[in-house]
């Protein structure tokens, strides 16, 4: 009995430090997939600035120019708004979902009255 539970006890510290080092690896990945994101965010911001710059001479002339203007300014400020939240993360959300959670049953809630 004391030999299963010596090899139990001499796997688990090797699994949970290969499950921490897979954990690190695709938390690496995720930083540098959010790198890559926030790259084509800007240059997508920079773009649509390059864009407005032009329509925004066109405007007064007619009515279409004046609705693409208007679409390309929401399209701007939506990639803005995402770029903020990207940047808004902190580290300690972004590895959030790497740690196992605790599965919240309903008589959770009431335990606590």
């Amino acid at each position: 009995m004391s030999m299963i539970y010596c090899q139990f006890s001499l796997k688990s510290p090797k699994k949970l430090i290969l499950n921490l080092v897979r954990q690190f690896i695709l938390f690496m990945r995720y930083m540098r997939g959010l790198i890559v994101v926030k790259q084509d965010l800007i240059f997508s911001i920079k773009e649509k600035e390059l864009q407005l710059s032009k329509l925004k001479e066109h405007i007064d002339k007619s009515e279409v120019c004046s609705d693409l203007y208007n679409k390309v300014l929401i399209e701007k400020a939506v990639l803005t708004k995402q770029l903020e939240e990207l940047q808004n993360k902190s580290l300690i959300n972004r590895i959030k979902h790497l740690l196992p959670r605790k599965e919240k049953l309903i008589c959770d809630y009431f335990r606590g009255k």
